[in-house]
């Protein structure tokens, strides 16, 4: 994806008048430096958004080109978060990073919803690998993460996504960890797929949503 958004760039240079920066590049400069993500623009909604920008100009991991502006994916009401600058997210960052814990510590920002984050579909094959110790205690630091961004009456909608939730064990070891960061959780089944989404204890999001 990397080559891919590099190789835009040198193309059409001109597609980075698109982006929408409102920050001015000595603090864009300043939080980089101090956090090692790039921020755009100031986080300003009550909703977090993982995984995709407002209003996009072009997805390097799909060599795929957004009309501009782009309604479908403007994300009105969203913070937005994308490790591709060409996405058009609030921050630029890799989804849950230190330095975006960090950050969003230091103005005080948190989040009534959260969606679209931690890790990917988890199929059965990959159960032995993704949750051996060295998985878990990632995931653990990324629901840390999540635990410091969410409001305390706040929710995290499609935490998690697994295929066969018969498998209690690895079920069992994220419900744990959540509850230890002061999260409930539930489970939607979302063919061909399970959603696991994590709410606050006083969280009216899973009536509302759900």
């Amino acid at each position: 994806m990397e080559k891919n958004r590099i190789e835009k760039i040198l193309k059409d240079p001109h597609i980075l008048d698109q982006l929408k920066i409102e920050l001015p590049l000595n603090e864009i400069e300043k939080i980089f430096i101090k956090f090692g993500i790039i921020v755009l623009r100031k986080p300003k909604n009550k909703n977090l958004l993982f995984y995709c920008g407002n209003d996009p100009v072009y997805s390097s991991a799909m060599k795929r080109s957004y009309p501009n502006p782009n309604n479908y994916h403007a994300h009105n009401g969203y913070d937005t978060v994308d490790c591709d600058l060409l996405m058009n997210p609030t921050s630029v960052s890799h989804s849950l990073s230190e330095g975006l814990k960090n950050y969003f510590s230091s103005i005080g920002k948190k989040y009534k919803r959260i969606e679209g984050c931690v890790m990917p579909v988890i199929h059965d094959a990959d159960v032995n690998h993704m949750f051996g110790d060295t998985c878990m205690l990632l995931m653990e630091k990324k629901i840390d993460v999540l635990n410091s961004i969410c409001d305390e009456n706040g929710a995290v909608i499609n935490a998690f996504e697994i295929h066969n939730i018969k498998n209690k064990k690895y079920i069992s070891k994220i419900i744990k960890i959540a509850k230890n960061h002061n999260f409930e959780t539930k489970i939607i089944k979302k063919h061909p797929y399970f959603e696991i989404n994590f709410y606050r204890p006083k969280s009216k999001e899973k009536v509302k949503s759900l």
